[in-house]
């Protein structure tokens, strides 16, 4: 990856994202390989949320509940962040919903 604009290699995946952890998903490039280490998420209301992330679905959605390890997601923005390939992501909200799309690429 260089410094270059980003470029999807994958489908978006939408999470609804409520005060109880989301079932965990993955963000899989074209033709169903985890090779795509950036992510852009956005998260699309006012109300912040957090991501966690695992290599299992079942450390993803554990570590929304317990809190570690997770990026907060203020409201109303987009960020990118690199991850191993394969992660696995889950949301929750400290209080009502929003809804996280996430999208896997190269570039910031």
């Amino acid at each position: 990856m260089g410094w270059s604009a980003f470029a999807p290699k994958g489908n978006q995946v939408t999470v609804a994202v409520t005060t109880a952890a989301s079932t965990a998903v993955q963000v899989p490039g074209f033709g169903g390989e985890p090779a795509n280490n950036n992510v852009i998420v956005s998260n699309i209301t006012s109300q912040g949320c957090f991501l966690s992330y695992g290599p299992t679905a079942l450390i993803a959605q554990a570590a929304a509940t317990a809190g570690n390890p997770v990026v907060w997601l203020a409201g109303n923005c987009t960020q990118t962040f690199g991850f191993a390939p394969g992660m696995w992501f889950s949301t929750i909200a400290p209080a009502t919903t929003t809804t996280v799309y996430l999208v896997p690429g190269d570039g910031m």
